[in-house]
């Protein structure tokens, strides 16, 4: 079977990677950049390689994020618009 990480390059998404490797899942890395931060998927890449995965970047909407931000200053709670950020995310990779 095949997973797809939303991946940082962190330590959390790392540690998803492995796990689903080790329980025999085919893994992609997949992780989205809207150009706001020049180059900031680098770290997730060289992260990514060093770990043995394939690894994508994806180009996302500026608006995902801009709206993202709306969310999180509208009710003061960040969960809520890192949840719609990587729902939007996961959307664009469900249309590819």
């Amino acid at each position: 079977m095949k997973a797809i990480v939303l991946y940082s390059g962190g330590r959390d998404s790392s540690l998803v990677a492995h796990l689903l490797d080790h329980f025999g899942y085919e893994v992609k890395l997949i992780t989205a950049n809207a150009g706001i931060v020049k180059n900031s998927w680098k770290t997730a890449a060289k992260a990514g390689k060093i770990l043995g995965f394939k690894h994508e970047v994806l180009k996302i909407s500026r608006e995902i994020i801009k709206r993202a931000a709306e969310i999180a200053e509208e009710d003061g709670f960040p969960l809520h618009a890192v949840n719609y950020a990587h729902k939007q995310v996961l959307e664009v990779i469900a249309q590819k």
